[in-house]
């Protein structure tokens, strides 16, 4: 491919033509209209040229003179090595990448990498033992690092002059005997090391998958046994500053100090962890990032307004159902590294939720005993995120200890309700449908009319949900003696559900044609509610009951209204 690839540049070059819609340069060959055009660019669109190294000095951006040059007695990384490379390809197979797209990038930087210089005769960087006039180049000392973590903090312990190699195999990969070191200092130091080992995720920036990442993988299939072998890695997105990358050499950063400084650090860490997910690109805008804070202290008050809620409610079953979800999803969602995802339910999730009950509340009400279930899972739930403002609101909670020492929220399956949720998210349909209506009506209403769906349209709903392919469920309805004579009724509530469905989460239609919601007596219980929310009388009918125009148009889970 590499010499077919050449081959066609280079027939383009040399004998191709540029195309009728190139304007004026059409019909010129390639490499006279090339140097053309780049006039064009320079003078019309401020282009600049780009030079190769052999044709310009190199600058430097602190401002001197670079100079590239083939150093002799270098020495490489044979990274070209077939059988290396093939370990290496295996062993990303096996190993979990967040996100998991990035796995074929992890095998074309496998593919690519050919022999690397990994020396050089100054700067940063360890000796090379055999040949001290070289250095590792920082990059390709890096590689195994994660190791020295294991056991920087008790490393000390042993002479510098007594570490050697021997020293090293004994702890790393458990072979030699080491002479003139306490054994026991050594057994410990292995034992910290297969604590640690083998790490669960590597995480790092996008960026360093063509280096040091891929790096690190050859390295630890060189030196370590199967049993050690990376077993994760989550790759992180980039930082920009009002939507431009950050960079050192242009001064478009924001240091996390200043940041912390500036608007505290619980913050900080919530903006970093909602603005998007690890491996996305964030963007950092002191004006969003000063709206956090506003969060923070609604969550604040929803907790401290929480610590003296007594009694019970009917719709409290309703909250706590709607907690262990959010628990579990949170949960779930942080063992898949989607941090933004988690914050989604612990914060938003939660909010929402809140705003619901205290609206379905008997008037003059400020919550039930469930409240203070809500706060204490919640604290818990936010520690990762906002630790000093959670850890302040446990101790006022008079709960002991520190919360980052808490057990960690369980959702309870005893108290998850799909039923009373269901009629919830009815309830909350319904009443958005109605508000819609209620904008754009020139006089004020004085009554308010549901009409519930009957319930052959039920199983026109559970037909079509379940059908494999939906084109053809009219036919297949119709076979049915009951549907067949409601003809185009029939035909009609077909296309609708059909409708109704494609615009409904699938969890969602689920849940509708397995739980079967008595609509009819849902409505008859909120009825008091509704009216409270929109001043009118309110009447619940079945649609089969109406003479009204509007009745054929009641479905399952959407009502028909009537507002006079």
């Amino acid at each position: 491919m590499d010499e077919v690839t050449q081959e066609v540049y280079s027939a383009e070059f040399s004998r191709g033509k540029l195309l009728a819609r190139c304007g004026e340069h059409e019909g010129k060959p390639v490499r006279v209209a090339r140097e053309d055009v780049g006039v064009i660019m320079e003078a019309d669109f401020g282009s600049i040229w780009f030079y190769d190294f052999d044709q310009q000095p190199v600058i430097c951006r602190c401002g001197s003179r670079a100079y590239v040059r083939i150093l002799d007695d270098q020495w490489f990384l044979a990274y070209s090595d077939p059988e290396w490379k093939q370990q290496v390809h295996d062993q990303i197979e096996k190993i979990t990448l967040v996100p998991p797209e990035v796995r074929a990038e992890f095998d074309r930087t496998v593919d690519w990498l050919k022999d690397w210089a990994c020396t050089r005769r100054v700067g940063l960087g360890t000796r090379v033992p055999w040949d001290p006039k070289w250095l590792f180049e920082p990059l390709s000392d890096s590689t195994v690092y994660m190791a020295y973590y294991t056991i920087a903090h008790r490393i000390s312990e042993i002479p510098a002059e007594s570490l050697n190699p021997e020293v090293f195999d004994y702890i790393f990969l458990g072979r030699g005997e080491p002479e003139g070191i306490d054994r026991a200092v050594l057994d410990e130091l292995r034992s910290e090391f297969l604590y640690w080992y083998p790490y669960n995720y590597r995480f790092s920036a996008k960026d360093l998958i063509s280096n040091h990442l891929t790096f690190q993988l050859f390295h630890h299939r060189a030196i370590f046994p199967d049993e050690l072998q990376p077993k994760g890695m989550v790759v992180f997105g980039m930082g920009l500053l009002d939507g431009a990358k950050m960079s050192s050499s242009k001064g478009n950063v924001f240091l996390l100090e200043d940041a912390a400084e500036e608007f505290g650090a619980d913050t900080v860490r919530m903006f970093l962890v909602g603005s998007a997910e690890p491996w996305q690109d964030f963007d950092w805008r002191n004006e969003l990032v000063s709206s956090i804070r506003k969060q923070i202290e609604r969550f604040i008050t929803y907790v401290t307004e929480s610590k003296d809620a007594t009694g019970t409610h009917d719709v409290d079953a309703w909250l706590s159902s709607r907690l262990q979800r959010r628990i579990a999803r949170m949960t779930e969602a942080l063992e898949l590294f989607q941090t933004r995802q988690a914050l989604q339910e612990a914060y938003f999730g939660i909010e929402s939720d809140l705003k619901w009950y205290r609206r379905r509340l008997p008037a003059g009400s400020g919550g039930g005993a469930v409240l203070r279930d809500v706060a204490d899972a919640w604290i818990r739930l936010l520690a990762p995120v906002i630790p000093f403002t959670c850890e302040s609101l446990w101790r006022e909670n008079g709960q002991q200890g520190l919360v980052s020492y808490a057990a960690w929220p369980v959702p309870d399956q005893s108290r998850i309700k799909p039923e009373i949720e269901l009629a919830e998210e009815l309830i909350s349909r319904t009443i958005e449908d109605i508000e819609s209506i209620m904008k754009i009506l020139p006089v004020k209403a004085e009554k308010l009319t549901l009409l519930i769906a009957p319930g052959w349209k039920n199983e026109v709903f559970r037909r079509v949900a379940a059908a494999e392919d939906r084109r053809s469920v009219t036919k297949e309805l119709m076979k049915d003696e009951s549907m067949r004579k409601r003809g185009k009724e029939a035909v009609n509530a077909v296309q609708q559900v059909m409708k109704l469905i494609h615009s409904l989460p699938p969890a969602l239609v689920e849940d509708i044609s397995s739980l079967a919601p008595d609509e009819h007596a849902i409505f008859s219980q909120a009825a008091s509610f509704i009216e409270k929310e929109f001043s009118v009388k309110v009447e619940i009918l079945h649609a089969e009951s109406s003479d009204h125009g509007k009745a054929g148009m009641a479905l399952p889970f959407k009502p028909a209204i009537v507002i006079e």
